[in-house]
């Protein structure tokens, strides 16, 4: 006879133990990374690359979704600059 056994919730979640996902986190290479793909994007626009690389490490610790909330930013800001001087 062959048990298998089943994964159940918790009393705390519906979602049974197994199914947990652990997120990692951004490092500055990763970061650094994301902006040079901005910056190749817009040639036209300066971008301090490291600064801000740094700077968003400080402030966010690598956390995924505040790092892209921040470059979402970066960008649409980038985005009205571009259609206010245009």
């Amino acid at each position: 006879m062959h048990s298998e056994v089943v994964s159940t919730p918790s009393k705390l979640s519906p979602v049974p133990q197994d199914h947990v996902l652990t997120s990692t986190k951004f490092c500055v290479d990763d970061i650094l990374s994301l902006l040079q793909q901005v910056a190749v994007d817009r040639p036209s626009v300066h971008v301090e690359v490291d600064l801000i690389a740094t700077s968003i490490m400080q402030q966010k610790w690598g956390h995924k979704g505040l790092t892209g909330t921040c470059l979402a930013f970066l960008v649409q800001e980038d985005a009205k600059g571009m259609a206010s001087s245009g």
